[in-house]
């Protein structure tokens, strides 16, 4: 049709391209569907996979019906103008197999990739009407106040002990609290306000649900950017250790883009820009338990993995080494100086490519500061999932979902040239992949997919470092593929490049001072 081209441009939008893919994984999930799936891998895992699909695409032959028996309804909607009573069996029929499938399916996705999907009841809001247990808590809370909740601290405590949900979060919520009732600062909120708040938020005993409907907005299934941040704007106010902060506004800025970037790194593993309930669940180090021992600590560096001051500190200063005082974004040649020049011409130019992941910068071939942090987190530690996707689709030249030697072999050879210019001897290529091939065994032979990597992440973290920076090159080249996957990750890579950065910070400081003092 004439539109043709419109409809095509539309599913080309990242929103549209997003919803349709969570509409084709809802669909992929069901039972039936994803038997033909794993009926599908299994065919080509054993070379019949043509055969396989010539089978599905074959005209189905007309069995002849017994009597009495009525044939097995296909998966699928009543056609329209069905009367109801069809529709109310369809819906009975959905429910059975709803509660009778197996709660974990396997699925392939948009790489070929077998995820696993929950097949198990939906996650469900909080009940509009509460329960007696409900009633008996909040009873507890005003039975301790003086005519209601009137400042934060009045239900910081129950937050903590009843909720699962950190001190921190107290002021947001009373916010909300007033919101609802309409109420002034200085009015008390009443027990019916908190009930009417609790209904469609609060779960008794999932600290994780009650962290997700608290935050996001009501009328929205995810969190994003913007529902966190009243919430670490209160952290950055309230919690002892982030006092340096109170320096300039743009400093607490940075330091919040960071914590954001930092979450969503780990939250969002598929780089949608939204977190989930189920994101929540299964993230670790869990966002919700970090975050609730931000209570427990008053230095802010306890706190490592999300809210670590000394970590947005490396992460500003590596910043600044590169585009100087005054400037916001980063370029190409200013990127290549980074770690003394360790990356190479061609991992440079896939990153502003911008294949393996969409720049938040304004300005056409630069990069923002939540760019760089995401680029520095995942050049340091390249065993967490969301840096292995990201290195994976950097080398994977023809976007196949699949690392062949050639995809390996453009990267290596300019690593070849630039340790021959400086007099050094590298392993040959062939050697480093049989190696890898051999330990990951790939399904299919020469062709090696993300969740090969997957299995062993720091074998393939050596495997990426070894084709992308020199400097990284030359420290796997005293070492050997199998004692990395051998090794246990007892370590943090990432705390321990931060540890390593801030001794290194200190010692100049102290060869400066000497220095002025001299």
């Amino acid at each position: 049709s004439q539109d043709a081209p419109e409809r095509v441009a539309d599913f080309q939008h990242p929103y549209v391209a997003t919803t349709v893919k969570g509409y084709f994984f809802e669909w992929a999930a069901r039972p039936a569907v994803a038997e033909l799936f794993r009926k599908a891998v299994e065919a080509h895992t054993k070379g019949r996979l043509e055969l396989y699909l010539q089978t599905l695409a074959a005209p189905a032959r007309r069995k002849p019906g017994v009597r009495g028996v009525t044939p097995t309804p296909k998966i699928g909607r009543p056609a329209r103008g069905a009367p109801v009573s069809a529709l109310l069996m369809d819906e009975r029929a959905h429910r059975h197999r709803a509660t009778t499938a197996a709660p974990v399916v396997s699925v392939l996705d948009e790489n070929g990739q077998i995820r696993k999907f929950w097949n198990g009841p939906k996650e469900q809001t909080p009940p509009a009407v509460l329960s007696d247990e409900d009633w008996t808590v909040i009873r507890e809370l005003y039975s301790t106040l003086d005519g209601g909740i009137r400042q934060a601290s009045d239900f910081e405590p129950f937050l903590q002990d009843k909720l699962g949900l950190s001190k921190y979060m107290s002021e947001v919520i009373l916010g909300q609290l007033r919101r609802i009732g309409s109420l002034m600062d200085d009015q008390p909120v009443p027990a019916e306000i908190f009930a009417a708040w609790w209904s469609s938020r609060i779960r008794l005993g999932d600290a994780e649900s009650n962290f997700f409907h608290v935050v996001k907005d009501q009328s929205s299934g995810c969190i994003v950017a913007d529902d966190l941040r009243p919430f670490m704007w209160a952290v950055v106010h309230r919690h002892p250790g982030l006092e340096i902060l109170d320096q300039s506004v743009e400093l607490k800025e940075s330091y919040l883009d960071t914590v954001l970037c930092r979450i969503f790194y780990f939250c969002d593993r598929f780089d949608s820009k939204r977190i989930h309930l189920r994101d929540l669940r299964q993230t670790r180090p869990s966002l919700v338990e970090c975050w609730r021992k931000l209570d427990e600590h008053d230095d802010i560096n306890d706190a490592r993995d999300y809210f670590c001051y000394l970590h947005f500190h490396i992460i500003l200063c590596k910043f600044r080494e590169l585009v100087g005082d005054g400037d916001t974004l980063l370029d190409r040649d200013r990127l290549m100086m980074y770690n003394g020049f360790s990356f190479s011409h061609r991992c440079v130019d896939r990153i502003f490519s911008e294949e393996a992941r969409k720049f938040t910068s304004p300005i056409p071939g630069t990069m923002s500061f939540e760019d760089f942090a995401h680029l520095i987190m995942s050049d340091e530690d390249k065993t967490t999932e969301t840096s292995l996707r990201f290195w994976f689709k950097i080398v994977d030249l023809d976007g196949d979902g699949f690392l062949c030697i050639h995809d390996v072999r453009w990267f290596f050879e300019e690593q070849l040239g630039r340790a021959n210019s400086m007099g050094e001897v590298v392993v040959p290529l062939h050697s480093y992949f049989e190696q890898l091939h051999d330990m990951l065994r790939p399904a299919s032979p020469g062709k090696i997919a993300l969740r090969d990597f997957m299995k062993y992440p720091r074998m393939a973290s050596a495997f990426f470092s070894m084709l992308v920076s020199l400097n990284k090159l030359f420290e796997i080249e005293s070492q050997d593929l199998f004692s990395l996957k051998r090794q246990a990750s007892r370590f943090n890579d990432w705390d321990m490049f931060c540890q390593q950065e801030h001794e290194r910070m200190l010692a100049n400081q102290g060869e400066e001072g000497a220095t002025e003092e001299y």
